[in-house]
């Protein structure tokens, strides 16, 4: 009886829809919703650009030596790309520029105040 008291009764073609799927069955997070509406609620996995849509909002996270770093929640995909895309490239060059990757760093042969060679 609590449950048709909250809900109020199915409209057809709708069925129970979680607002947000990480919190619970309660009132204030259910409604009924078309199929069309709760695949658009349902949890989308992009790893190729490490963005992930959790209710509405996109959460940017990378992995980085193994370890899964949580970049922030953000309001649109655009602006969670554009943060991972930032730590990505970061983290590229980090990466390369520990391990040698990049080559040699630039060596200043001559002194910076009078001018003589250092080699």
């Amino acid at each position: 009886m609590a449950f048709l008291s909250d809900m109020r009764p199915r409209p057809p073609g709708h069925s129970l829809d979680r607002i947000d799927n990480d919190a619970g069955c309660t009132p204030e997070n259910c409604r009924w919703a078309t199929w069309s509406v709760q695949q658009r609620n349902r949890e989308m996995v992009l790893r190729a650009n490490g963005i992930i849509r959790v209710g509405n909002r996109w959460r940017a996270s990378i992995h980085v030596n193994g370890r899964q770093i949580t970049l922030g929640h953000f309001g649109t995909k655009a602006e969670a790309s554009r943060v991972y895309r930032q730590a990505a490239v970061q983290a590229l060059i980090t990466t390369e520029l520990v391990t040698g990757a990049l080559g040699p760093l630039a060596r200043n042969d001559t002194c910076a105040q009078c001018g003589a060679n250092l080699a």
